[in-house]
């Protein structure tokens, strides 16, 4: 081949390749440039790139909406459908990844220009006044060139150029996709906002498992932010409001929540400056820092909060009072009054008291003379209800929890659900009447295909255990104590009794099942309960028990959009309810029914309440007329509410300076031993400090007018040298409204320890530096507090399960776990 021919093929093939790239990226259009004509999958497009892809989209689907929010990704969890509710309006969400102010005021400028909106929203973040006039990347950070006037040719040719691996992961991706919202399709394109069905349907009260799900909460990365940008980003600001007043288009300016330790980032005279010049401006809602923020469970990373905070947002503008929002959640600032929002804005504090409940659910079955696997006596069954009502908890239904949760309806102060599952003819025959006599509430999860089913099963000879008819339903719901919801109308099958091929004995995929032949089928197994609950019985179907307490995120998602808003498991174990979160009430916890005593009557703790008392290791926080601290270790808020604060000794996981900084007021006492006073980081510490040796007693006097006093009792160990009786480290004896507690620090079993007297006894068992489960028995024993908890395990030292043995362990003392 001669070497002019050799030229010419190269270019051909040069030019082959380039109209294949061209060809391939104009079809499939990973960025939806184009239009997206043949994949017509934008999702995929605006996880790409939104800027781009919702101009792209909305040119020809503008006429569907009026009005539009416009932000970075925080932006996503203002709802749509509450700003349709209270504008009366048709919102798109326009949120871009890391917008600055530069990119909002141009899409608000071209919306403006081409969409005829009516009502705009901007999120003015607080990071807007970071970074200004940026674009990190011209592929997927960029404008559409419609909004910032790039040459056409050049932003087409650079997306008919593109790298073609961005148009094969569309292909691949496209046949791996799934109804759940994966990595690449984060978006809703109905609305422009982030496809948040898998987040919004996730349980969420349990603290320790979400944190283990979101680890960014248990250690909290440290940074400083500048706002160095703050004149122009408020020039463009200025511009927006001048825009929208010249197309008469409502214009409504709102901060979003951010939590905490993000806010932190920032300094106070940055955030300062930054909120006056907006004030100057333009008024505005803020909602940066409330009580909101102190909580990681409305947030699920450092810079994104949940839809159901987005709705808490509005609710507040609107004064919706069917909605729950904290007090101190969300200001009106204006120019005359941001002095006094900044003078007040970082005084918040965390009250879980006040947002939160723990609710333990019980559960029975049938109810029989002959006691079996699931099956109580009528005579067991009435002791239960008699020890629910001696313990001091009031009955409740789930319509108390979901308006706890939507309209912050508080709750009784010991609630506690009791629940039937299947729907057996005995709850009526002998629960029902048992109920009444006690004036208790419960609820009953019936199986939908077999209400009225005395006889036989289903359509077959076989027969059954007797099931309640709707008649006999509507008797209990109308006497106001038994309420009836789902347990799947036939998705509790018995296998020996069914025939063919899809034998459902739970609410979760068959195997070999396809994705949409399941949702299907529980989307009509639902919706058919519904139905025939609708003709038969008053009130509504708003929960469901998972038959065999089984379910995963594709049934969660699936029954939250049937508009199931509590869902129950077999899981064993306490539930924390938390206002303003509907997650908070799917996939409840329950414990059986036979064994109260044991799983829910220690759970409050007796004569002396537990409540208010928290344990971390330890590091211990005793909330009553004054809040106490020992030793506080790994403390995650920045409370600032200790009225006294009791260090045993110098051991880093006791005396942690970093950690008492975050509990410490200005008039905190701090009690510690007298060995530690030349320590460099004591004298430190500003506070008054009170120095104790061993076997002293003294009488607090506090700021608050409340006194504590204490007794000092030598902690030190006995058969190894980690903790050595010449250090004159100290355990406490300390009064607080009249009961004792003696916290033991770091000690053995030890003669000194033997003889204290207390109430409730917290005693080290993870060994290692300490007693062992076993040796902390023992001193629990000699004591003989009213109650025993156990600390120093499962964090530093020791197992989990310590807590939970030395418990089992105590005989005639009530034990206590604490630690998460």
């Amino acid at each position: 081949m001669t070497s002019k021919k050799w030229c010419l093929m190269f270019i051909l093939s040069a030019i082959l390749v380039a109209l294949f790239i061209m060809a391939l990226n104009f079809v499939v259009d990973p960025f939806g440039v184009f239009g997206d004509y043949f994949y017509n999958w934008f999702s995929f497009d605006y996880t790409n790139n939104p800027r781009v892809a919702k101009i792209t989209y909305l040119d020809k689907h503008y006429n569907e909406y009026d009005s539009y929010i416009i932000g970075c990704s925080s932006t996503s969890s203002f709802p749509s459908e509450a700003l349709n509710k209270y504008f009366n309006a048709k919102f798109y969400n326009m949120i871009m990844y890391g917008a600055d102010m530069l990119d909002v005021e141009k899409e608000c400028k071209y919306i403006l220009e081409n969409y005829n909106p009516k009502n705009i929203v901007v999120n003015v973040y607080i990071s807007n006044g970071e970074k200004y006039d940026e674009e990190s990347d011209n592929i997927t950070r960029n404008l559409h060139a419609n909004v910032d006037g790039e040459s056409k040719l050049s932003f087409y040719s650079r997306y008919l150029f593109l790298n073609p691996q961005y148009a094969f992961s569309k292909i691949r991706d496209r046949i791996n996709d799934t109804y759940l919202t994966q990595p690449f399709d984060v978006f809703n394109v109905a609305d422009g906002a982030y496809d948040k069905k898998v987040r919004d349907a996730e349980p969420i009260g349990n603290m320790d498992e979400y944190v283990e799900k979101y680890p960014v909460f248990t250690n909290y990365p440290k940074e400083s932010i500048k706002l160095t940008k703050i004149e122009p980003t408020v020039e463009s600001i200025k511009k927006i409001k001048e825009m929208c007043e010249a197309n008469n288009v409502n214009l409504l300016l709102v901060s979003a929540p951010t939590y905490y330790e993000y806010f932190n980032y920032f300094s106070k005279e940055d955030v300062s400056a930054f909120y006056k010049a907006i004030a100057e401006v333009s008024p505005f809602w803020d909602f940066a820092l409330s009580s909101i923020s102190l909580e990681p469970r409305y947030f699920y990373d450092e810079t994104h909060f949940r839809n159901a905070v987005g709705n808490m947002m509005f609710a507040r503008i609107f004064e919706d009072k069917d909605v729950y929002y904290p007090e101190d959640f969300g200001f009106y600032v204006t120019k005359d009054n941001v002095d006094k929002h900044l003078s007040k804005m970082w005084d918040i504090s965390k009250d879980e008291g006040k947002y939160t409940c723990e609710i333990p659910v019980i559960t029975f079955h049938h109810i029989s003379d002959i006691e079996g696997d699931d099956t109580v006596t009528p005579e067991l069954l009435e002791n239960k209800l008699i020890e629910i009502k001696n313990e001091g908890y009031t009955t409740i239904l789930i319509s108390d929890l979901i308006s706890y949760v939507e309209e912050g309806k508080d709750l009784p102060e010991k609630p506690i659900l009791i629940t039937f599952d299947d729907g057996y003819y005995s709850n009526y025959e002998y629960a029902f009447p048992l109920l009444e006599k006690y004036n208790e509430k419960a609820e009953i999860f019936a199986i939908g295909s077999s209400i009225g089913a005395k006889e036989f099963y289903k359509n077959t000879s076989y027969t059954l255990t007797p099931h309640f008819s709707y008649d006999e339903a509507q008797e209990m719901i109308d006497s106001g104590l038994i309420d009836v919801q789902s347990h799947t109308y036939d998705m509790h099958q018995w296998p020996p009794y069914e025939s063919g091929d899809k034998i459902r004995e739970k609410a979760v995929r068959l195997e070999n099942e396809s994705e949409q032949d399941f949702i299907d089928a529980l989307r009509n197994d639902t919706r058919k309960f519904k139905e025939e609950y609708t003709k038969h019985l008053s009130g509504d179907l708003l929960a469901l028990a998972f038959p065999h307490g089984e379910h995963d995120t594709l049934t969660d998602v699936i029954l939250r959009e049937e508009g199931i808003k509590a869902t129950f498991t077999t899981d064993s174990g306490t539930n924390t309810i938390i206002k303003g979160l509907p997650q908070s009430i799917y996939g409840l916890k329950r414990i059986d029914g036979r064994v109260f005593n044991e799983s829910i009557s220690n759970e409050e703790g007796g004569s002396i309440a537990m409540n208010n008392i928290s344990v971390f290791h330890s590091s211990i926080r005793i909330e009553k007329s004054s809040v106490v601290y020992f030793d506080p270790y790994k403390i995650e808020y920045e409370n600032h509410d200790a009225d006294v604060i009791f260090i045993t000794h110098e051991h880093y996981d006791h005396f942690s300076p970093q950690d008492i900084n975050k509990v410490l007021k200005n008039d905190t006492i701090i009690i510690m031993p007298e060995s530690m006073r030349n320590s460099k980081d004591v004298k430190n510490i500003k506070n008054e400090i009170k120095f104790y040796n061993p076997f002293e007693e003294g009488t607090i006097a506090l700021a608050n007018g409340e006194s504590i006093t204490l007794k000092t009792i030598p902690a030190y160990n006995v058969n190894k040298m980690f903790h050595p009786k010449d250090k004159n480290w100290l355990g406490y004896v300390v009064s607080i409204d009249g009961v004792s507690y003696y916290v033991a620090g770091d000690t053995d079993n030890t003669d000194e320890a033997k003889n204290v007297k207390c109430d409730v006894a917290f005693l080290p068992c993870g060994g290692t530096y300490t007693m062992n489960v076993e040796e902390a028995v023992s001193l629990a024993e000699a004591i003989k507090p009213e109650t025993a908890i156990p600390t120093h395990y499962g964090s530093v030292v020791g197992s989990k399960e310590d807590g939970s043995k030395f418990v089992s362990l105590l005989k005639d003392i009530k034990g206590e776990v604490l630690i998460p």
